[in-house]
């Protein structure tokens, strides 16, 4: 699969609702998604220049350093935070760090520049589910040739081979699925994981609920907690 071709155009809509605080399209929201999945996995995307381009002017803050673990923990939050409006619009809701993240990747690819992100195989399993969890919340749609493109990547991933896990703490959660590394995204070491509840007599956290835990050396059982740090015990 070739990497895809971006219309400056496209970049400058994109940076410009952002920094003036627009509502997207689904599917402009999505987008945004799939170009920072694709250079995570792909480097830089191919531009196409049209001779009328629009020249993206440069702010105080397009300084702020792009790096890997950030983006991640960005496509993290997006997925958090994403929801349809009453008039099925999608507001880019970040903040702090994250917002200076995306700011700072489509001012970089409006200029033509390169970033040095080297793609992290062992990670694609969480970009799989980001995607379609978005896709799920904005009512889209995936990428069937995006998709495919994810799951062809996993062949040279080396994710944990156990998917489900016993709990160590409260009877009533009964299984959790690995959903995604919470901290040290751009490691191989990862302490802090998030989970979704798989089976549960708990009417706190019922099946399809989140949680956060640290995965035991023998890989197959978690101790769970209250908090994304993983220092209140659930």
């Amino acid at each position: 699969m070739k990497k895809p071709i971006i219309l400056d155009f496209s970049i400058y809509q994109m940076y410009s609702s952002i920094l003036k605080d627009e509502s997207f399209t689904p599917q402009q929201y999505l987008e945004l998604v799939t170009l920072v999945i694709n250079l995570l996995l792909r480097g830089n995307p191919r531009l196409y220049s049209r001779v009328d381009a629009i020249t993206i002017a440069k702010t105080f803050d397009n300084s702020v350093f792009v790096s890997k673990e950030l983006l991640n923990k960005t496509l993290y939050y997006m997925d958090a935070t994403v929801s349809l409006d009453n008039a099925n619009n999608v507001r880019f809701s970040l903040s702090g760090i994250y917002y200076q993240q995306i700011l700072s990747l489509l001012y970089i690819l409006s200029q033509g520049k390169k970033t040095s992100i080297k793609p992290d195989f062992d990670i694609i399993p969480f970009y799989e589910r980001v995607y379609t969890s978005i896709c799920g919340k904005l009512k889209l749609e995936g990428d069937t040739e995006f998709l495919f493109f994810l799951h062809n990547l996993r062949k040279k991933s080396k994710v944990l081979a156990t998917k489900l896990f016993s709990i160590i703490g409260p009877k009533d959660i009964l299984e959790i699925k690995l959903y995604s590394k919470y901290d040290n995204f751009d490691q191989e070491y990862c302490s802090n994981y998030r989970f979704v509840i798989s089976e549960s007599n708990n009417t706190d956290y019922p099946v399809g609920s989140y949680v956060f835990g640290t995965i035991q050396p023998d890989k197959s059982t978690v101790i769970l907690y209250k908090n994304p740090e993983c220092t209140v015990l659930m």
